[in-house]
């Protein structure tokens, strides 16, 4: 009887080919009969139903089939399904048109040509699936992990798209041209038994060997992982920070390995805790950065230095400073006096701490960070006296002679101009120009040339 009950599947393409076939054997007595011929309606039924028999007579044959007792693909029976109907759809054109097996096989192409163009991406899906399937790399029930993309277990494999169950229970689809591209772990092939790991570290001052003694102590009490092959213990690194040591064990199904490795990391622990076992701590050196350091005793005493000079430019302060010794720039010298940027504008030096002076924000454009001057009614102000470096009357000579800088016609002229607005063009070699003296950066002198930035500026470079 359990043999009679498949065979039921071949009975209806079964009448319908020899129907078929009938029709065309005996074409004369049925058209005496109906008066109308019918032979080329039973060569399209026949090609028809004889795709249709082939087809279930493979899907017999692959259900009878066990591979290492798991579920057999059924890619292979939509695939052969495929190809034997459109076998049977061009046949039947032949038939209908009258032009021959070429003609009909041209015809389908063109037309297979255009819908593929049309549905590419499923295209590629479905390849993807056939190159899947013919490779077999898992099965249905099989637990995977697709790099980058998704863990689980094989719930469903189809033409365009893959579905896992994830030890989560979330419930995945997959398109296979994404699967294809990855690299792919099966954890039950070819046996559902693996070996997994995990990593500790500890401090220097417990040995290696009590180290191991104690670690396998421990793994020893677990209950869910397999007994053999035993575990066992490995050191990875002696690092600067502690010993690395891997602890290998296997498991009987991967859907153990969250509850597996809560209980050896909970026996571990608890055996750390008892043996007091010192948990390892990260050595950082710090090195102070070469060159001279700057001592707060310095560092006022160049600010002393500075304020006196309100009658000198910029440019010549940091030239004077720089012979004096010390790297100084015009611009950290100037800064920006609404932002209070420089040295000349940093109000600590007269006691005054200010916060949220400034915001940054994103440039959604260019995505760097820039920063916005909030409004002074949002400034946090605090005294702090005992920072004072600058008296308040050089401090009010000083933004005096800024005062009147910037009421000079060629301030007022380059302020009226907006420059800092205007995007620079950016030319062939912009940004790949580098001094042969210093190695320090390019910049434009005047139109038609350019200068190291280190000479003119800081005075570090001989070039000219």
């Amino acid at each position: 009887m359990r043999l009679l009950l498949p065979l039921r599947r071949l009975i209806w393409p079964s009448v319908l080919l020899l129907v078929a076939a009938g029709l065309v054997i005996f074409d004369q007595d049925v058209e005496r009969w109906v008066e109308i011929s019918l032979r080329l309606p039973g060569g399209v039924v026949g090609c028809l139903a004889a795709a249709w028999l082939g087809s279930r007579l493979f899907g017999l044959f692959a259900d009878r089939r066990k591979r290492n007792k798991r579920p057999y693909l059924r890619l292979f029976q939509d695939l052969l399904a495929v190809l034997l109907f459109f076998a049977a759809i061009v046949a039947s054109a032949a038939l209908l048109l009258e032009q021959g097996l070429p003609g009909a096989l041209a015809g389908s192409i063109l037309i297979v040509a255009v819908l593929g163009f049309a549905i590419r991406n499923v295209l590629a899906d479905t390849l993807s699936g056939i190159a899947l399937g013919v490779e077999a790399p898992y099965r249905i029930g099989d637990w995977v992990d697709i790099e980058q993309v998704a863990r689980g277990k094989v719930f469903e494999i189809g033409w365009r798209t893959k579905r896992l169950l994830t030890l989560d229970s979330t419930y995945m689809i997959l398109p296979n041209s994404q699967i294809a591209r990855r690299r792919i772990i099966n954890y039950s092939a070819p046996k559902p038994q693996y070996r997994a790991q995990l990593s500790l570290k500890l401090a220097h001052e417990v040995p290696v060997d009590a180290a191991k003694e104690m670690i396998l102590k421990a793994v020893s009490e677990a209950r869910l992982i397999q007994s053999e092959p035993a575990p066992d213990v490995r050191v990875q690194e002696l690092g600067s920070d502690g010993n690395s040591y891997a602890v290998r064990y296997w498991l009987s199904r991967f859907e153990r390995d969250v509850v597996c490795r809560d209980e050896l990391l909970s026996l571990i622990d608890r055996a750390m805790r008892q043996a007091k076992v010192p948990t390892p701590r990260m050595q950082i050196e710090l090195n102070r950065p070469h060159g001279k350091a700057m001592l707060p005793v310095n560092h006022e005493t160049e600010v002393a230095r500075l304020f006196p000079q309100e009658d000198r430019a910029e440019a010549q302060c940091g030239r004077h400073l720089r012979a004096a010794g010390t790297p100084w720039r015009d611009s950290a010298i100037r800064g920006h006096r609404q932002r209070g940027t420089g040295i000349i504008n940093n109000e600590l030096y007269i006691g005054r701490l200010i916060w949220n002076r400034l915001r940054y924000v994103k440039d959604p454009e260019t995505g760097k960070r820039v920063s916005r001057l909030n409004p002074e009614q949002d400034w946090v102000i605090h005294d702090v006296p005992e920072l004072r470096i600058v008296t308040d009357a050089l401090w009010d000579a000083v933004k005096q002679r800024q005062q009147e800088i910037e009421a000079t016609p060629a301030v007022q002229g380059i302020r009226k101009s907006r420059f800092w607005e205007k995007k620079r063009s950016q030319h062939l070699l912009t940004g790949k120009l580098a001094c042969g003296c210093c190695g320090g950066g390019f910049a434009a002198v005047g139109k038609d040339y350019l200068a190291c930035s280190n000479a003119r500026k800081l005075q570090s470079c001989s070039a000219t």
